[in-house]
């Protein structure tokens, strides 16, 4: 069977240095570096655990070596976790609504107070409660709720619900 000329993959050093990256989207699960930046912390972060720990051995050397690269490499995740975090806020910022769309609220009510907690600060709640009696009420619910029985003892245990 005759293969088509130029498949089966880079021939030359170079073309193989390039495609043995291919895969790397962040370069969290590589044991190497990905860029110039990262191959500088690596050597820097090498460099000082060596100076502090001074290693007897190959292996103590290698350690220190893989020390320092899963460092780099979660210097790397705190990044991709920044430009996440930044990124979702623009989205907060840009569209509000559509993101709390995406989140699946289960009622009108519930988009409408969020949406207003985001875009305001603060929302205006039903059968205008505040958040103060709101706390009163759910703490009294908790701490008395299950004793309530008739109309006097709801009074009695639960005055800011009543």
């Amino acid at each position: 069977m005759a293969t088509r000329k130029g498949v089966g993959g880079p021939k030359t050093a170079a073309g193989k240095a390039k495609s043995s990256i291919n895969a790397i989207k962040f370069g969290v699960s590589t044991y190497r570096s990905v860029d110039d930046e990262e191959r500088e912390l690596i050597s820097r972060l090498t460099k000082e655990l060596l100076d502090f720990y001074q290693p007897q051995s190959p292996l103590e050397i290698m350690q220190l070596a893989r020390i320092a690269l899963c460092r780099a490499k979660l210097a790397r995740l705190y990044e991709v976790e920044r430009t996440r975090l930044q990124l979702a806020r623009q989205t907060i910022d840009a569209s509000p609504k559509k993101l709390l769309e995406q989140l699946g609220f289960q009622s009108d009510l519930s988009q409408k107070l969020a949406l207003e907690q985001i875009e305001y600060q603060s929302m205006s709640l039903p059968l205008q409660l505040t958040l103060e009696t709101l706390k009163a009420i759910v703490n009294e619910v908790q701490h008395y709720g299950p004793r309530a029985i008739s109309e006097k003892e709801f009074k009695r245990y639960l005055p800011s619900l009543y």
